[in-house]
């Protein structure tokens, strides 16, 4: 199964980051804990998303629905798809490949 992040290009969820940090503040993030104490985000991506799931969910109990997919062997917090480390190392083949001119 492929994640969205393959299936809609990297340009794509590069640019929901850049748009999430820069409509979601250092204070805010700061605060995060104190807005959202049950499954904190951790990044201004994830504090974006969770802005609108909570705009029409603003109950706790429905975010308490909400399952974190991430593997617990994941060393980064980056919830498309693209850090786990059998597709890192697959992107990183196929990369030289293309520099290379295989």
């Amino acid at each position: 199964m492929k994640t969205i992040s393959v299936r809609v290009g990297y340009s794509w969820i590069d640019e929901l980051i850049a748009h999430a940090s820069a409509r979601v503040s250092d204070e805010q993030m700061a605060a995060a804990s104190e807005k959202y104490p049950y499954n904190t985000p951790a990044t201004k991506e994830a504090y974006f998303y969770r802005e609108i799931f909570h705009s029409h969910f603003p109950q706790e109990k429905a975010a308490k629905t909400v399952k974190r997919w991430i593997p617990k062997w994941q060393a980064d917090l980056d919830p498309s798809g693209r850090a786990n480390t059998s597709h890192v190392a697959t992107n990183a083949k196929k990369e030289l490949e293309e520099l290379v001119g295989v």
